[in-house]
């Protein structure tokens, strides 16, 4: 795969996770609170969140997979790890933690069904973090090679994919009559910790 193939398809990839990720949210929060009752909206945050996690894994987790960032960023693998750490301020053993955890989940709940008491969902906010510095990595190296660059951080894209959801699910609860009490925490706000 030629390398403008191979850059757009990793934008795309990172593109799909925070809109997969902002779906998840649009009434995931409402759920854990009891402000949803129903399992339509259950099964759609919680396939969102998968689909975000398998996102994630095609750019950290298999390292022959061909979105993985060392096949992406090939030539200087060090210089990628270390300013991806650097910008996350953790360091490699606590991301290689969170990649695990990463990993168990999808190997464990979502590419093979292994029967445990406990399922663990991962927490986003690393994932997140590692997805947005890939995705600027991806933009300096489109700029390069003069491709068209977004000029949204990959926060920005999440931010608006939230609101878009927000939109779409004041709409299908009120299309569907689901039970909710009336307040409705923005994401944004959520997500503010995982910005640092």
């Amino acid at each position: 795969m030629d390398r403008t193939k191979l850059l757009a398809c990793a934008e795309m990839n990172c593109l799909s996770f925070v809109n997969n990720l902002a779906l998840s949210g649009a009434t995931r929060e409402q759920i854990g609170r009891g402000r949803v009752l129903s399992n339509f909206w259950s099964q759609i945050s919680r396939n969102a969140l998968d689909l975000a996690v398998l996102d994630w894994c095609h750019a950290f987790g298999q390292q022959n997979d061909a979105l993985h960032w060392k096949k992406v960023f090939s030539d200087d693998e060090d210089t990628f790890r270390e300013s991806m750490l650097t910008s996350m301020e953790v360091s490699f053993d606590e991301f290689k933690q969170f990649r695990e955890q990463m990993k168990v989940y999808r190997d464990k709940d979502l590419a093979h069904l292994e029967l445990r008491n406990i399922s663990m969902i991962p927490a986003m906010n690393k994932a997140i973090q590692s997805m947005a510095f890939y995705y600027h990595q991806i933009q300096c190296a489109k700029r390069e090679l003069g491709m068209h660059c977004r000029d949204q951080t990959l926060y920005e894209w999440f931010d608006r994919a939230c609101a878009g959801f927000d939109r779409d699910a004041e709409l299908a609860f009120g299309a569907t009559g689901t039970p909710r009490g009336p307040d409705i925490p923005k994401r944004r706000q959520r997500c503010a910790n995982s910005r640092t």
